[in-house]
């Protein structure tokens, strides 16, 4: 009877130990995922850090181009102002219509490198954000295997 008890004892020994043996991979199987989970975490961080600093300076570009285009458009109206109460001469005439032209030019190539300037920052910003959802998938993913009950 006391070797059988012995047996039984033995046996639960060994029971325990696999149980033992299984929380202690279990926990660090976990550590190991919240390890990775915190690194992708501090990524996502710096990431819409990045995007909110991309932003501010797009808008910072945006509201300067804007700035120059207004002042553009008002020195051409200006100009077109002094055309219509000055032709008696055709060479300040002639003149006139030569800063007219360029004043134009300008506004077309400011509106140009805006326009520019906007894609470029929207392709910028398109990459990041595919960059975060891709990054939040594999969180979720992450997330959810460490979730899951192991045997």
């Amino acid at each position: 009877d006391l070797s059988q008890k012995l047996e039984e004892l033995q046996r639960h020994y060994s029971t325990l130990e696999e149980q033992r043996d299984h929380v202690i991979a279990s926990k660090t199987g976990a550590e190991s995922k919240i390890t990775a989970l915190e690194q992708k975490e501090q990524e996502l961080q710096a990431l819409i850090q990045q995007l909110s600093i991309d932003l501010q300076k797009v808008t910072a570009e945006t509201q300067e181009k804007e700035d120059v285009i207004t002042h553009l458009q008002e020195k051409v109206a200006s100009l077109e102002k002094r055309l219509e109460q000055n032709l008696s001469g055709e060479e300040h005439l002639q003149e006139l219509l030569k800063e007219k032209t360029l004043a134009e030019q300008n506004l077309e190539d400011t509106r140009q490198q805006l326009l520019a300037a906007r894609s470029s920052q929207a392709k910028a910003i398109n990459t990041l954000e595919t960059r975060v959802r891709e990054l939040e998938q594999t969180l979720l993913w992450s997330s959810s295997s460490w979730s899951a009950p192991r045997r």
